[in-house]
């Protein structure tokens, strides 16, 4: 027996399906639950008795049926399990986004389902709202702050269905949704294991089309940000020049956005997310790491901070950009000047292997920095 809303990981599968149509297995070791989930994929493929246990309703029914093997394992509703959203107030959302339980069925189609279900399972497991019926409607125009602090994923098939209200389509993007968090908006991709291939132009498309959200449903004036999940930090770095194999050098993914937030599919990712929700996240960083006289705003050239003389760059936001036009800075700058990186430990592999002896390096607990910024 399985109760609806106790048990949170069905919760979250039955979110994730409503969301994206289907759940790939692998997510579930993404988010550090893979036991966990597993056992309830299997559980579910069976028939079960499900109860809701604010009315009490019971229902015996086989919710999912699995297909394909290894990295490609993934589960959809069985058709007679639909009212089962009922529970969770997301079936007409469901039955609208996917009539008749039937999607899209073609390879590509199942990559982006699967793109799309990781990151939202990452968003519900670091605490973020994903919930259709649960988050604030999109407008379209009519400026209004519709978040009021609220931490709300968009799937891109969502703001497609706003944009088909009257705004510019979506064209051709790789986006996987938006997140607005903090006092901000940020496009959101996932690489999954392998540097994405895009087209700077659609991206740049994109870009303006969110920017136009933006101003319309919360108090920011353009979106400068973007979140890439990916199966590491290299694998998200080495995206960013994926679009000159199209020759469009001018629409690198960096110069589209100039703030690219590198978050792995992991545990790791799950809590550098949480750092989204805290507005002003980045500024309250360095606000804790560098005395105000040692911060350098805007320098142009990438570091954060002159302490002593060395150039410190901090790469406790995560932000990937950042750093690859710090890295650019320090190799230039090698011999005639000494520069750092600040990161965290689960980060210094990568700041090695990147840097290599460009730059010494620094590394700060996660639980001090995220303690002390939410005071």
């Amino acid at each position: 027996m399985l109760k609806i809303p106790n048990n949170k990981k069905l919760v979250n599968m039955l979110t994730v399906l409503t969301v994206a149509g289907e759940m790939p297995l692998v997510a579930a070791s993404q988010a550090g639950s893979h036991e966990g989930y597993r056992k309830l994929f299997y559980e579910l493929s069976k028939k079960q008795v499900l109860v809701n246990t604010k009315t009490n309703e019971q229902m015996r029914v086989k919710l999912i049926h699995m297909s394909d093997r290894g990295d490609k394992r993934r589960c959809r509703f069985y058709k007679n399990a639909i009212p089962i959203l009922d529970w969770i107030g997301t079936r007409a959302y469901y039955e609208e986004m996917f009539p008749d339980n039937k999607m899209s069925g073609g390879e590509q189609n199942r990559f982006r389902n699967a793109m799309v279900a990781e990151a939202v399972l990452m968003m519900l497991e670091s605490g973020i709202e994903v919930l259709p019926t649960m988050l604030p409607a999109l407008r379209i125009n009519n400026r209004h702050n519709s978040f009021n602090r609220r931490s709300c994923f968009y799937s891109a098939r969502q703001l497609k269905q706003t944009l088909n209200k009257g705004m510019n389509k979506i064209v051709s993007s790789r986006i996987v949704g938006a997140l607005f968090a903090g006092n901000n908006v940020y496009a959101v991709y996932n690489t999954r294991s392998s540097a994405i291939k895009w087209k700077g132009m659609n991206e740049m498309k994109t870009k303006h089309i969110l920017t136009d959200l933006a101003r319309v449903n919360g108090d920011v004036s353009v979106c400068d940000s973007a979140v890439i999940f990916g199966k590491d930090d290299w694998t998200v770095l080495k995206s960013f020049f994926s679009a000159t194999a199209y020759g469009e050098k001018d629409f690198r993914f960096d110069k589209i956005y100039p703030n690219v937030y590198a978050i792995p599919q992991s545990p790791i990712g799950i809590e550098l997310l949480k750092l989204f929700k805290i507005p002003n996240f980045q500024e309250k960083i360095l606000a804790y790491m560098f005395e105000e006289k040692d911060i350098c705003r805007n320098s142009g050239y990438g570091w954060h901070a002159v302490v002593d003389g060395t150039y410190v760059f901090s790469y406790l936001d995560a932000n990937i950009a950042a750093i690859s036009r710090f890295y650019e800075t320090a190799k230039r700058g090698k011999g005639k000047h000494k520069f750092m990186v600040v990161c965290y430990d689960f980060q210094e592999k990568f700041i090695k292997d990147y840097f290599e002896d460009i730059a010494s390096i620094a590394t700060m607990p996660f639980q001090e920095i995220i303690k002390s910024i939410r005071r």
